[in-house]
């Protein structure tokens, strides 16, 4: 819960918004492309991904997404649209709560330990990851153990308090 969810808000208050900020974006000189997401952060790295293949990018990219439980999963749908759509694109849905749901694409455990298989050639790999402040640091930590550079590393974390760290 943000300030809907905890009553923070009513029908007709007046709120403000802003942004985005930041520029999290695929460096260009990676012939690989890894993005993890931690819930939320599906969206910040899905953005990126589905405008790279829109523009016609051929690279390789891999989406790992970690999500409590399958009730957590959405875009699901759009996901499954852009693996049909561009065969340089996959994904896989990381369960950590419960086991894998009966869906393609979905097993149980985190994305971050699925991270060093989808590394594959560290050198020539960059690794995109959003989604709250811990579980940018264990993507962080994750690509570290596998090899990829410290500068093909671009990290959107989210904290409870509104101030994002991006990187």
């Amino acid at each position: 819960g943000g300030l809907l969810a905890g009553g923070g808000l009513a029908g007709g208050d007046a709120v403000a918004v802003a942004g985005p900020y930041g520029a999290f974006a695929a460096p260009e000189d990676y012939g690989r492309l890894v993005f993890l997401a931690g819930g939320t952060g599906l969206s910040s790295v899905l953005s990126v991904a589905e405008s790279l293949l829109i523009a016609g990018d051929e690279r390789p990219m891999q989406l790992l997404l970690s999500l409590r439980a399958r009730a957590d999963l959405f875009a699901y749908d759009r996901l499954l649209r852009l693996a049909a759509a561009y065969p340089n694109f996959a994904f896989q849905v990381c369960l950590t709560r419960e086991a894998a749901a009966e869906l393609p694409h979905c097993r149980a455990g985190r994305a971050t330990e699925l991270l060093a298989e989808a590394v594959e050639i560290a050198w020539n790999t960059a690794v995109l990851a959003a989604g709250s402040a811990g579980f940018v640091a264990a993507a962080e930590a994750a690509a570290l153990a596998a090899g990829v550079a410290p500068e093909a590393i671009r990290l959107d974390g989210f904290s409870p308090t509104g101030a994002a760290a991006l990187r």
